[in-house]
């Protein structure tokens, strides 16, 4: 108002936020030496940190020394299988645990890029995102040995050891901190997966400032829960490894129940957890108090909008000398904004802020017309460390980067506004993007693979809420003229070319889309689908006990009336963490545990009873009929 009085012909727009708030409290981290890649960082203080644990699974505990002794025959073995002139890209087929880091460390050490290859999506994605980075070797681990040999007969195959090596020596190659240290495919606009470069200085870069930002030091112990094909994963296990401190990965696919992730959590020591908020709220239902979480010094949260009962969460459960984190960070980036808060914090309008710019990150707003705004708009981010681009799309990379003042700026699609206090506040997206779960998805490329099959003339794919409120990814379908198409073929075709969380699920199949007067489709038009069990499916009534219970718990937890024992639990709308949530409670109400891949692997109350009789015959030689 003082600007303003001062100057009436300056634009709303362009006048600045002044309040500022109390700053919080983060311990500064030791010094790092100097080096151009993480790896050489991780090598020149491996004297330091060699008998400190650099990752921990359950029982299992690698220190620096042995964690670098694997890492170093992995990459020798990758230089050994291929030509020193070879620089295809590596493909990491690997797990949520120790040999993973292994791996990770050996592709770098070998100086070649790695491309991570989630073992848990369908062969033909793999296949696909294979070929389209090029990759030229496979990293993985025994368990996946089979799985390699499927995606390719003919790749060379190293397999990361699981006993310790003797230490062959870190090789005679040192990556430059030009050179691409790994290609992340995420879901594309064009109807195929993109690939995110990094560089070396890049991801050193932003392990520094996550490490800075946070205070993390050798005495820290990180929670990983992210896959380390995600970024938000890259930060969790670059900061750790360049301080000499301890990660431990939480694998939530394949526990018996959520409450074991915590009881790890807190029998681990974590100082530091991070998670997507959609994970930490699925496992805070846990209620944490039961568990001793004093160690937690830090509460991280990223990958999607935090919500103020996160927030409330944390200050009702956490001690109080633990902080808050919010952020944003998009894959081109890997982090550009950062929230911190603490017991004393207040939320204005109750509204959790994304933050402000981390070190090295500038940040300004586009309004609609693609002018400077200094209230909301797009957020165009700038660094001397965004992604060079997409690998091979230079047209797409062309469109996702402007020229603006001199400087090169990321068109992050995110909308955004200015707080009073300075900070921005997510509000959404400017395109279709979907983020569910902290999985970034595009529904074009869902709609491409519907439309790919030889029955569908056009789809669309949107978020919708259910009756519980919880979005679920929903898909409208229009056959082609004189054809028809079941549900179940689609679900089956998308199965077999999406990861599981990027098939829709609901899929309707409709006559004609609802258009508008300029001839788009009308997605405020879209028919509301009908949550809950399909009216022509043939419901199959629980035949025990057994089945009984189990269809009182599904139903409550899908939030529907009634659920037939030959059901889909997916196709029902359950999702990776509703199906946590179900298996949590199979647990307490019937006393037995089992892995979350039972589930997966048969989705129904029929399979579901028999894998439970099956166990309590084992355990008893009783059965639970």
């Amino acid at each position: 108002l003082q600007q303003l009085a001062r100057d009436s012909s300056v634009r709303l727009s362009d006048l600045p936020f002044a309040t500022t708030a109390a700053p919080v409290r983060i311990p500064a981290p030791p010094a790092l030496l100097a080096a151009p890649t993480v790896v050489a960082l991780f090598d020149a203080q491996l004297a330091e940190f060699a008998d400190r644990p650099a990752v921990q699974v359950g029982e299992l505990q690698w220190s620096y020394a042995e964690l670098a002794a694997r890492a170093n025959q992995v990459a020798h073995g990758i230089l050994a299988a291929t030509a020193s002139s070879d620089l295809q890209p590596v493909g990491l087929l690997l797990g949520h645990d120790a040999p993973m880091l292994a791996g990770l460390l050996g592709a770098l050490k070998s100086a070649r890029t790695y491309v991570p290859l989630d073992p848990e999506s369908p062969v033909e994605r793999l296949q696909a995102v294979m070929a389209s980075a090029g990759v030229g070797v496979i990293v993985a681990a025994p368990g996946y040995a089979g799985l390699a040999r499927e995606l390719s007969a003919h790749l060379p195959l190293v397999l990361v050891a699981e006993e310790a090596p003797q230490d062959p020596g870190a090789p005679a190659v040192q990556p430059g901190g030009t050179e691409l240290a790994y290609i992340l495919f995420t879901s594309g606009t064009t109807g195929t997966p993109k690939g995110v470069m990094q560089t070396h200085a890049n991801v050193l870069h932003h392990a520094k400032t996550y490490r800075n930002a946070l205070g993390i030091s050798s005495t820290d112990r990180l929670s990983l829960l992210s896959p380390f094909g995600f970024d938000a994963a890259v930060m969790d296990i670059y900061a750790s490894l360049i301080s000499g401190a301890c990660l431990c990965p939480f694998d939530l696919k394949h526990e018996a129940y959520m409450g074991a992730v915590i009881e790890q959590i807190a029998a681990s020591g974590i100082t530091l957890l991070h998670a997507t908020p959609t994970v930490y709220r699925y496992l805070m239902r846990h209620k944490i108090c039961r568990h001793d979480v004093t160690e937690v010094r830090a509460v991280v949260l990223c990958g999607e909008a935090a919500k103020t009962g996160d927030f409330e969460f944390f200050k009702n459960n956490f001690k109080p000398h633990t902080i808050f984190v919010n952020g944003l960070g998009p894959s081109e980036c890997t982090l550009a904004l950062q929230w911190f808060a603490d017991q004393q914090t207040q939320l204005r309008g109750g509204l959790v802020p994304a933050g402000r710019p981390v070190q090295g990150v500038e940040v300004l707003l586009l309004d609609e017309q693609s002018h400077k705004s200094g209230i909301c708009g797009e957020l165009l981010i700038a660094s001397e460390h965004i992604t060079p681009g997409y690998w091979q799309q230079p047209e797409l990379t062309a469109k996702a980067f402007i020229e603006l003042e001199g400087r090169r700026w990321y068109r992050s699609g995110d909308r955004a506004r200015y707080l009073p206090d300075g900070n921005l506040l997510f509000t959404g997206r400017v395109d279709q993007q979907i983020k569910l779960r902290g999985h970034r998805i595009e529904p074009a490329e869902i709609e491409a693979q519907l439309t790919a099959h030889e029955r569908v003339d056009r789809a669309v794919v949107a978020l919708r809420n259910d009756l519980q409120n919880n979005s679920r990814l929903v898909a409208w379908v229009v056959a082609k003229k004189r054809r028809t198409v079941e549900v179940a073929e689609l679900r089956e075709h998308l199965q077999r070319r999406l990861p599981r969380y990027m098939v829709p699920s609901v899929l309707l199949v409709l006559d004609n889309l609802p258009l508008t007067s300029n001839g788009k489709v009308d997605r405020r038009a879209l028919p509301t689908p009908k949550w809950g069990r399909n009216a022509e499916q043939v419901y199959v009534a629980p035949r025990n006990a057994l089945e009984a219970k189990l269809a009182a718990i599904w139903a409550d937890v899908l939030g529907v009336e009634k659920v037939g024992v030959d059901d889909d639990f997916f196709e029902l709308g359950g999702h990776s963490l509703l199906a946590m949530q179900l298996m949590a409670r199979t647990t307490e109400s019937l006393q037995v545990g089992l892995p979350l891949r039972r589930l997966f692997d048969g989705p129904t109350i029929a399979q579901l009873a028999q894998s439970i009789d099956d166990v309590r015959w084992t355990l008893t030689g009783d059965s639970a009929q």
